[in-house]
């Protein structure tokens, strides 16, 4: 996975590792203990931090990729005992280390909701939609990937709800439960 700029200089403040200093190629790879925790069950690990030739900042958590699926967010902190702990957390949605706000979510739902009841729907496309939110407004720094994958829970909770979704957005019911009541919530207060 990538070490973006922001989980770098997080991981260097708290005195874990300087990517930095690490040297590109495989046998310069740094091996940092975290306590990895799943489903509120934690779990002694390792992280495996590198630097490529060309993708630049990498790391890899041992046994990770068999116990999440590809949505999964990684939440990183410090335990009480300044340990790193990494929590995997398929219900949170990190842009720039932000939890979705109600205001991003109203915003998608909205967008969703203009265009699911759009007449105009030929004019405009789902991945314009995306974009404009992703460059504009209380969603401006999400990804793009981010926004659709948000919008593919609206479409689980929706259909939940017994509403119309919009054609090829197929649920993704793997919402969070915090997520999913606060969508419910606007959801119910925009229709």
């Amino acid at each position: 996975m990538d070490a973006g700029v922001e989980l770098r200089s997080k991981l260097k403040k708290w005195n874990i590792i300087n990517f930095d200093s690490i040297q590109a190629g495989p046998s310069n790879k740094v091996y940092v203990p975290i306590i990895l925790n799943i489903n509120n069950s934690k779990k002694q690990r390792n992280m495996t931090c590198y630097r490529t030739n060309n993708r630049g900042f990498r790391f890899w958590i041992e046994k990770l990729s068999s116990s999440i699926d590809d949505n999964t967010f990684l939440q990183f902190s410090l335990n009480d005992k300044s340990e790193l702990l990494v929590t995997a957390d398929p219900s949170i949605s990190l842009s720039h280390g932000q939890l979705w706000s109600d205001e991003e979510l109203e915003l998608c739902v909205k967008e969703y909701l203009n265009y699911r009841d759009s007449n105009e729907r030929k004019n405009k496309t789902k991945s314009s939609i995306y974009l404009k939110l992703a460059t504009s407004g209380v969603t401006k720094g999400r990804s793009i990937k981010a926004i659709e994958y948000r919008f593919l829970n609206i479409s689980s909770v929706l259909e939940s709800m017994g509403e119309e979704i919009i054609t090829g957005l197929l649920p993704k019911s793997n919402v969070g439960e915090n997520v999913k009541n606060r969508l419910i919530i606007i959801i119910e207060n925009l229709l």
